[in-house]
């Protein structure tokens, strides 16, 4: 767990809260393109914060240890906010039975029983908290510290109570959680039968997936279904309505969900990403994505977030005509195409959980670009997206360790490093400064005796700790993935001539933007890679100093 001091720098904004102190913690974090569910707290005293804490890491491991939610991890992130109750508990009321005695306690969020099982809280004062930290919430859920065993969902919220003293198990808190995302994300009615008459119709009124008044098998609204996984259809409200599980979470909390809800909650899932989140995705190295001009190779990818197991097709057209399948990332050369071409990709989602065709088609994203292909002679570059901001030149050295690779004897070699914002793959345009001057050092020391094609890159791309490793994999390797087209773009280098590859994350440094960078290293043609090996001391001439903190 990360505390959100730095974070809150970058994706969150100062807050002002009157009362009580607050503190973020991040759970899970996977990118700017993921859903956010927020977990905050309501009736923990100050000395019962650390209950809090245990109870929000319970909610937050049992949520992602359940089907669909396990599986799509990738598509979320999980930030926890600490609020101080003057006084512990949840407000309710002996008299209307929703406890043994009355209570009134001064909880922050003012959270209490009403109507039986209904937990109520003052909406306005936990939007605007957690608006105060996590502006692009997409969820938020609340627990409140009580022996009472009882949730409500909120289109934005969900509210649990009781998240450590259950009777049913410590992870009762998170089955609650569970059913009342099934609510707020999934669209999912209740499929119990107690409650009033007015609320079941209003259920049955309302048009949910997973209810139908229909009990025909094959007009029922989960009729490819039936028969599978033991859907079929069951008794709601004897005569007037029908359920696909007899057992599925929306009826019993502690239940697992049925296919049915199962497959509307991972539509649910793409279809808040794709539709709010759209932008997020990077797909190319270039900051106008709108014109996209490829002057010799470009490295074009598209990341969308990956379920685990990985049921994703992934699919490249240029002018209709499949170029590749199944990767992230793709080099486009004037040396294949030229003029100006169509270049699409779509992704589609083949998981099991999805049986019907039509909502398979709601997982699936596609992008097309205009790609201008226009090959042109050797140049000095003014590019914003070009940025050095350390450059060694190293000159008669046998031997060179760069990230443990050693190279053979060479008159000379260049090793330069470039630092990245917090989650970012292009460089901050805050950071241009002399990149001439390391390209005018390239061409003085290499390409004035030599053709640029014998040149050799070795590219490696880091990220600092934040977030989940595979994210950080993936992120390490769009950084370098994005100078190599740099190198592509001013020295005429194809992907052939380049060693690339996403190391991940790193704290090798105590700063963490220290450690979010990209290594280079230039050297002739006959410059091979020759073994592995650590701590090597050589000397060094610095170019171009350090920038400072970024």
């Amino acid at each position: 767990m990360k505390k959100l001091i730095l974070f809150c720098n970058i994706v969150c904004v100062g807050f002002l809260l009157q009362a009580q102190p607050v503190t973020v913690d991040t759970l899970l974090y996977n990118g700017e393109f993921a859903f956010n569910i927020v977990i905050i707290g309501d009736g923990y005293t100050i000395s019962e914060l650390g209950l809090f804490d245990e109870d929000a890491h319970r909610v937050y491991e049992g949520i992602f240890s359940e089907t669909p939610f396990k599986e799509y991890k990738s598509f979320f992130n999980v930030f926890c906010i600490e609020v101080i109750s003057n006084e512990s508990g949840v407000k309710c009321c002996k008299k209307e039975g929703h406890c043994d005695e009355c209570e009134d306690p001064d909880n922050y969020f003012e959270s209490e029983i009403v109507q039986g099982t209904r937990v109520s809280t003052n909406s306005n004062k936990v939007i605007s908290t957690v608006k105060s930290f996590i502006p692009n919430y997409d969820n938020i859920v609340v627990l409140v510290n009580s022996a009472y065993d009882f949730g409500t969902a909120y289109p934005w919220c969900s509210l649990s109570i009781n998240p450590n003293n259950s009777e049913y198990g410590p992870y009762f808190a998170s089955y609650i959680v569970l059913h009342e995302l099934g609510h707020s994300i999934g669209g999912l009615g209740d499929e119990y039968n107690t409650g009033t008459k007015e609320y079941h119709q209003e259920q049955i009124e309302y048009g949910y997936p997973n209810l139908d008044i229909v009990k025909n098998r094959k007009k029922v609204k989960w009729s490819l279904w039936i028969g599978l996984n033991q859907i079929g259809t069951y008794d709601h409200i004897k005569g007037k309505s029908y359920i696909p599980h007899e057992d599925c979470r929306m009826n019993n909390c502690d239940s697992e969900f049925c296919s049915v809800c199962t497959e509307q909650l991972v539509v649910k899932f793409y279809e808040y990403i794709y539709k709010n989140k759209k932008e997020y995705f990077n797909y190319c190295s270039s900051h106008n994505h709108n014109k996209i001009v490829v002057e010799d190779s470009l490295v074009m990818w598209f990341s969308p977030p990956k379920p685990e197991p990985n049921t994703l097709t992934i699919n490249w057209y240029i002018e209709n005509q499949l170029i590749a399948s199944n990767v992230d990332s793709i080099i486009l050369s004037t040396k294949d195409y030229e003029g100006i071409k169509t270049l699409r990709v779509i992704v589609l989602d083949n998981s099991s959980f999805i049986i019907s065709e039509e909502l398979r088609d709601l997982t699936s994203m596609e992008f097309e670009w205009e790609i201008s292909f226009e090959r042109k002679s050797q140049e000095i570059v003014h590019s914003e997206t070009e940025i050095v901001e350390n450059v060694i030149s190293v000159n008669n050295i046998e031997e060179i360790n760069s990230e443990q690779i050693v190279y053979e004897v060479c008159d000379t070699i260049m090793v330069f490093r470039l630092y990245f914002d917090f989650d970012k793959s292009i460089l901050n345009e805050d950071e241009i400064f002399k990149f001439n001057e390391m390209i005018s050092e390239i061409n003085s020391k290499f390409i004035s005796s030599s053709d640029s094609i014998s040149l050799k890159v070795s590219i490696f791309g880091y990220a600092d700790t934040i977030g989940t490793k595979k994210y950080n994999e993936l992120l390490s390797l769009k950084r370098a993935n994005s100078i190599f087209s740099i190198f592509a773009r001013v020295f005429q280098i194809t992907h052939e001539n380049v060693i690339l590859e996403g190391k991940g994350e790193t704290n090798d440094y105590p700063e963490l933007w220290q450690n979010r960078y990209v290594e280079v290293v230039v050297y002739y043609e006959n410059k091979k890679p020759l073994q592995q090996m650590k701590n090597l001391n050589y000397n060094v001439e610095h170019y171009i100093g350090m920038d400072g903190e970024k």
